[in-house]
């Protein structure tokens, strides 16, 4: 159904990179957040006709490629440009507002997860689906609080070590849930896919009923 693809759409979202400017704090990310997002949009747009909450999901993701195109353009011009200082600026803006973006993303893609969840009777994917939510929710304040609060220093670095380990965390239960329902929603209306007969079985199965 897309939830194996939206899986590794999440992944590509780790964060290790290569620095090319430590006093700008511009680098390269090893895992690639455009690839990401693509594979987000491929997942919701297959994801799409089981909830509203996957197609607003979808439209997100193209708004999230958008500024991944962005950040891996503004690295590139800051190597030929002089205005290193301004294009760091930009690339802090749009970091920002694709953390937003990927918020709004979640709340959209679990929502639909969570809806999907109940129509199969799986309220205990269900319930995964709101808890990754709120973990997102966690992760975003002290995100928006870093960006918007003059902090020291001091409170600086322990602000961004939380919404680090926020951000992880979320990352890492949002794999979990999607991987249930990979394993648990891989048809409509049906809760365990084992049970769908193969190509292989059904093929059996016609050669055995073929009359004489």
């Amino acid at each position: 159904m897309g939830f194996g693809i939206l899986l590794f759409g999440y992944t590509m979202l780790i964060e290790y990179g290569i620095t090319v400017s430590s006093k700008f704090n511009i680098g390269i990310d090893i895992f690639p957040d455009i690839l990401g997002y693509f594979l987000m949009f491929y997942a919701t747009r297959k994801l799409s006709p089981y909830s509203q909450g996957f197609k607003n999901a979808r439209f997100m993701s193209i708004l999230m490629m958008v500024l991944g195109a962005a950040t891996l353009i503004l690295p590139i011009a800051a190597l030929f440009q002089k205005g290193l200082p301004i294009i760091s600026t930009a690339l802090q803006y749009c970091y920002f507002t694709r953390d937003i973006f990927v918020f709004i993303f979640s709340v959209f893609v679990f929502a639909g997860i969570r809806e999907l969840a109940k129509d199969v009777d799986l309220p205990k994917i269900a319930s995964k689906a709101v808890t990754a939510t709120v973990l997102w929710a966690l992760y975003l304040i002290p995100r928006i609080s870093i960006f918007i609060v003059n902090y020291t220093d001091a409170q600086k670095s322990f602000v961004s070590t939380l919404y680090s380990i926020f951000f992880y965390i979320a990352l890492l239960f949002s794999v979990y849930v999607l991987f249930n329902c990979h394993v648990r929603i891989c048809y409509e209306g049906e809760e365990d896919p084992e049970t769908k007969e193969s190509i292989i079985e059904k093929f059996i199965k016609k050669i055995k009923n073929k009359p004489d």
